[in-house]
């Protein structure tokens, strides 16, 4: 193994280690969930990562499901924390889910992002953001001279 090998190889260590780290934070969801519900929770995120132009390819469950896995949650966590910054209204709260019904309220909210034009035009980069700017002393905008900006101040 050469060493660049080797060096990859640790930064995908640490990389791992690091994410296994931030899962750790993560909210734990347990019950006994149908493979059915969870698909449709599934399915709405899907729409979800689509609206917000990426690839919707987090797969399906194959099986009921007791635990909702580390990997999903960190793509709920995204787009609750999606939903609130482009101020969308919609809430993504996963604490307090114990059944079918729960998710399925879940997958409602979730499929509601997806369909926010707010969301869609902050997550396609359309989202207006204001920023002031101050020009260093002495320099003028374009096509203004300073006697121009001087008498603009006043």
């Amino acid at each position: 193994m050469d060493e660049m090998e080797q060096v990859a190889n640790e930064a995908m260590m640490a990389g791992a280690e690091l994410q296994e780290g931030l899962d750790m934070g993560l909210p734990s969801v347990r019950g006994m969930f149908s493979q059915t519900s969870m698909n449709a929770l599934v399915s709405a995120a899907n729409d979800a990562l689509e609206s917000a132009g990426f690839e919707g390819d987090y797969p399906e469950f194959q099986s009921d499901v007791t635990e909702f896995p580390g990997e999903f949650m960190r793509l709920l966590m995204m787009l609750s924390d999606a939903a609130g910054e482009a101020g969308t209204g919609v809430s993504i709260e996963v604490s307090g889910i114990e059944d079918d019904r729960d998710v399925a309220m879940l997958a409602s909210q979730v499929k509601k992002l997806a369909q926010s034009p707010e969301f869609q035009r902050a997550m396609s980069g359309g989202a207006e953001v204001e920023v002031e700017a101050e020009m260093a002393p002495g320099m003028a905008p374009e096509g203004m001279g300073e006697e121009a900006l001087m008498m603009e101040r006043m």
